[in-house]
């Protein structure tokens, strides 16, 4: 807003606009959170999501150690971090059995295609 206002500019400055998408289905929910969950895996595998999972446990494995992410909350155990999560609504929602297969699955069944990347 500061730079806007003293160079008399509007708009962003180094990014298109946000877009956004309603999430109308169920399907396309459980999509978006195998995303989020599996997102941290590109640090693990850059191509996963061109090329699938090639060391699933190395891949098990390192979600379940990377703090940042909520996978631990919802696929090993819960932690302090659990709290600021809608946990009880994804466990309604995704039941009880949320794992990495899972996730993987829900991804690849997704919406998700060359023509309408996440």
């Amino acid at each position: 807003m500061y730079f806007n206002t003293k160079y008399d500019h509007s708009g962003v400055l180094f990014q298109g606009r946000f877009k956004s998408q309603h999430v109308n289905r169920d399907s396309y929910l459980q999509c978006l959170f195998a995303y989020i969950h599996l997102n941290p895996l590109k640090l693990f595998e850059p191509l996963w999501k061109e090329k699938g999972v090639i060391d699933v446990g190395g891949a098990r494995l390192f979600l379940q150690n990377y703090r940042p992410s909520s996978y631990h909350d919802y696929c090993i155990d819960k932690r302090k971090e659990t709290s600021a999560l809608a946990y009880n609504e994804a466990r309604e929602l995704f039941g009880e059995n949320i794992s990495l297969d899972s996730l993987l699955q829900w991804f690849d069944n997704g919406v998700f295609t060359k023509d309408r990347p996440l």
